[in-house]
């Protein structure tokens, strides 16, 4: 599906990704510039911080829409519409709900993430209190590293079911959040480990989109010995070249792991429809009687 439709899901995403993809790598420079001129001086500060959040603020608009394009996107795959302009005007409707639901899936697992690791540094310390514990810590660390994957692959899992359902259901936004819940918990390890295999599947692809970039960084890194130099002005003096590399694969990145988490939790989405409601039936009969 994602081969098929691939030049319409470039078409959705493009811009919005450009635009974040810029505002990510100005970010990063406008930081290592004045990381670079080493002054404390108010008025340079004031200047690249304003750049900053002005590049921020360029940040979360671009995410907004790509959110907006999202709902868009699995209108589209589950063929709720005839064209992309409706799914979009349908989608357009939807846009605080969007960017709510944006910010709860930013959120959510990185809290999830937070909780595990303190969970994991609270025992590394009692440990260090009491040399007993140190016995266990490989196990621990084994099963907080379990629960940290289970439970950030439920976290992920809600949240895109959460706007599958606020794509393809007329529902507020908190029947939204209790339907997402009802269709996550109905089937939690199955929804899990779809969740897991799509990270695993989006990290090879990504590692893959970003050979091209790792081989010309490890190029310039040579290169930067043989003549003497430290590496660590990577940090801040990275070749045009090797930024305009960046930015490419990271924009290519974008598209192709939005676009196909996109088509995946619509189809899963579906896919629970149909075990839950016999939503290929009720279509079926609905044709039937029209």
């Amino acid at each position: 599906m994602f081969r098929n439709q691939l030049g319409a899901i470039v078409r959705i995403l493009i811009w919005p990704t450009l635009i974040s993809t810029g505002c990510v790598n100005g970010l990063r420079l406008c930081l290592g510039h004045w990381a670079s001129m080493h002054t404390l001086d108010l008025t340079v500060f004031a200047l690249h911080a304003g750049m900053a959040v002005a590049l921020i603020c360029g940040l979360v608009l671009a995410q907004w829409e790509m959110s907006i394009r999202g709902l868009a996107l699995v209108r589209i795959a589950l063929s709720l519409d005839v064209n992309y302009s409706q799914s979009y005007s349908m989608a357009k409707k939807r846009k605080w709900a969007a960017f709510l639901l944006y910010n709860l899936w930013c959120v959510l697992p990185t809290a999830v993430i937070l909780f595990w690791l303190g969970a994991a540094f609270g025992f590394f310390v009692l440990a260090r209190a009491q040399p007993v514990l140190s016995l266990f810590l490989t196990v621990v660390y084994c099963l907080d590293g379990f629960l940290l994957t289970v439970t950030v692959s439920w976290c992920l899992l809600f949240t895109s079911l959460a706007f599958a359902v606020l794509a393809c259901e007329n529902l507020g936004l908190r029947k939204v959040l209790s339907r997402s819940i009802e269709l996550t918990v109905r089937y939690l390890w199955r929804g899990g480990s779809f969740h897991v295999l799509l990270i695993i599947c989006q990290a090879a692809t990504m590692l893959a989109i970003d050979l091209p970039l790792i081989a010309t960084h490890a190029v310039h890194v040579v290169y930067l010995y043989s003549n003497g130099l430290s590496p660590h002005r990577l940090a801040y003096e990275t070749p045009a070249y090797i930024q305009i590399l960046a930015c490419a694969s990271n924009a290519v990145a974008s598209i192709v792991l939005v676009g196909v988490a996109m088509l995946a939790d619509a189809l899963y989405y579906h896919d629970l429809r149909i075990r839950m409601d016999g939503h290929d039936i009720l279509i079926a009969l609905a044709r039937m009687s029209a």
